[in-house]
């Protein structure tokens, strides 16, 4: 290695230094009644010939050009994974009702901000790292608790597909080795008319495998990117020899409540449950990570597994201050693996008012105005 490569080395890891010590600092210091959606409009919508055209015109002009970013490549020794769950786009929270708004400019700038925070993680390890985006579910609002709030579903779906679409682009150049998106659908993203209450059969028939379609089409043609949309309502991914199982945590595997408790004991045996049945064919899972519980945490269970749940990109709404709860941890989690390590180092992303005005992070993520 040359003086100057050496050099640009040491730079890199004192920056690194200093950008997490900085962030360990920063931790502590409207719509009428919509009219209930037809199985005729379900239908119409999945045909997905129809859909990628509606996907083309919708980002004419802004798809990504198909090129693989041209930053150097090596082979992959790191992997970091972004759970992103729990982000409730077209929530349109009102600050009349609420302590903190949470709309098409928040919602957009709190993505952008936890997108920089991954594409400034170890950046001197870039060259052998890749991205494991975890797309875990409640990606919109729906119109679960009052089919009044937030904005109408279609344009809810359309918000989540710009937003995502804009943050894949984005890290998709900032991780040349590979964006590998994984995705399950979550309480809030289902098909009421079909799942009135949990989805016990066939999750995957709801509102957001129609948006992680849509982003799949999106990035169809670029090399680094790719959008796994599995059947089952899990999520079962490798990484190196290790195997992590997510999940958005409503149903499957019940973590607990939003923002009310996480039963250790519980998914202590739901864990060993899944182990032992898997340890007979195949391979035990080592992690297990899920939303739905708007907490940000990380328990190591006893035999080993390690459980991370994951926090909610937006506030307390209406729903939840009505149940008492006021307050909250906004935020997401990001881990990394290596060779025999499935949870290596970690970092919980925290968001907050302070992002929501931080006209600079447009430029990474434009808010979504409109069809």
């Amino acid at each position: 290695m040359s003086k100057r490569e050496d050099r640009k080395v040491r730079n890199a890891e004192v920056y690194d230094y200093l950008f997490e010590r900085a962030n360990e600092k920063k931790e502590r210091a409207n719509y009428s009644k919509s009219e209930k959606l037809t199985l005729d409009t379900a239908k119409s919508v999945v045909f997905l010939d129809e859909f990628e055209k509606i996907i083309t015109k919708t980002f004419k002009g802004k798809l990504p050009t198909g090129k693989t970013p041209s930053k150097s490549k090596g082979k992959v020794q790191r992997v970091v994974n972004l759970l992103l769950s729990d982000v409730h786009y077209g929530s349109n929270t009102d600050a009349r009702e609420v302590k903190i708004a949470y709309g098409p400019v928040e919602e957009a700038r709190r993505t952008a901000r936890v997108c920089i925070e991954v594409a400034n993680y170890k950046r001197q390890y870039r060259n052998e790292t890749s991205l494991n985006l975890f797309l875990a579910g409640d990606m919109i609002d729906g119109c679960l608790h009052d089919e009044k709030a937030g904005a109408p579903v279609a344009e809810q779906c359309a918000a989540a597909m710009s937003i995502l679409v804009q943050a894949v682009a984005y890290l998709a150049k900032e991780f040349p080795n590979g964006v590998n998106i994984h995705c399950a659908t979550g309480n809030h993203g289902r098909r009421k008319e079909r799942h009135h209450d949990r989805a016990v059969q066939q999750k995957f028939d709801s509102l957001e495998t129609i948006i992680y379609t849509g982003i799949k089409l999106a990035f169809r043609d670029v090399k680094n990117v790719t959008v796994n949309i599995p059947y089952t309502p899990y999520i079962d991914c490798k990484v190196f020899n290790k195997r992590m199982f997510i999940s958005h945590g409503d149903s499957v595997f019940k973590i607990g409540y939003p923002s009310s408790n996480i039963n250790v004991k519980s998914i202590k045996d739901q864990v060993n449950a899944i182990n032992a049945a898997e340890g007979r064919k195949n391979q035990e899972y080592d992690v297990f990570a899920f939303g739905h519980v708007h907490v940000g945490s990380m328990v190591h269970l006893p035999g080993g597994a390690t459980l991370i749940t994951n926090g909610a990109l937006l506030n307390p709404d209406a729903f939840a201050e009505s149940i008492g709860i006021f307050n909250s941890t906004a935020g997401q989690y990001l881990w990394e693996s290596v060779q025999d390590h499935a949870v290596g180092d970690s970092r919980f992303i925290q968001v907050s008012e302070k992002d929501d005005k931080d006209r600079s992070l447009d430029a990474i993520i434009k808010p979504y105005t409109g069809l």
